[in-house]
């Protein structure tokens, strides 16, 4: 009788552990396909400090188009914005030489140029294959800027970030 009791146990753990093989490699597979993609699932984003906010932005290889909103309560002066990819050198910069006046609940479009190494192809090239279009990537935003009844030497820096997808 003692014997028949141990063999029932472990059947009883044997049956529970073929299920959970049976799960694991179920997850193995779903992540091995791309299902299970943590990048998929993460919303796109772009977040400015209080003041100014990021409207609408997009990321083609090359560029990064962003449309900011001041929200300061006056106008204000944007001399310079940055965008830097996150674990790589190189960064994106404005174009532009002369400095762009916002006023206060005004939008204003801006266009900066990545000048990136060749390791980095997500921002510098055209993505190298199919599977690297769904992927995110992080750029940290600095937007210099100083108000409009000031001067230059009375600038300041927002900081922000953004999670965008890649696109051709």
């Amino acid at each position: 009788m003692r014997n028949k009791k141990a063999q029932a146990a472990l059947e009883f753990l044997m049956t529970y552990g073929w299920a959970i093989l049976v799960v694991l490699i179920v997850i193995g597979a779903l992540a091995y396909f791309g299902v299970l993609n943590p990048n998929m699932l993460v919303p796109e984003k772009c977040t400015l400090q209080t003041g100014v906010a990021c409207k609408d932005y997009r990321v083609i290889p090359g560029q990064v188009m962003l449309e900011l909103e001041n929200g300061m309560g006056k106008g204000i002066v944007v001399m310079n914005i940055t965008a830097e990819q996150t674990g790589h050198s190189g960064n994106c910069t404005t174009d532009r030489e002369d400095n762009i006046t916002i006023a206060n609940g005004v939008a204003s479009s801006f266009t900066l140029v990545c000048d990136l190494d060749e390791d980095n192809a997500s921002l510098g090239r055209t993505p190298a294959n199919i599977s690297d279009l769904g992927r995110k990537i992080k750029l940290d935003l600095a937007v210099t800027y100083f108000f409009q009844d000031s001067s230059e030497a009375y600038s300041h820096t927002l900081r922000g970030e953004m999670l965008v997808g890649l696109e051709t």
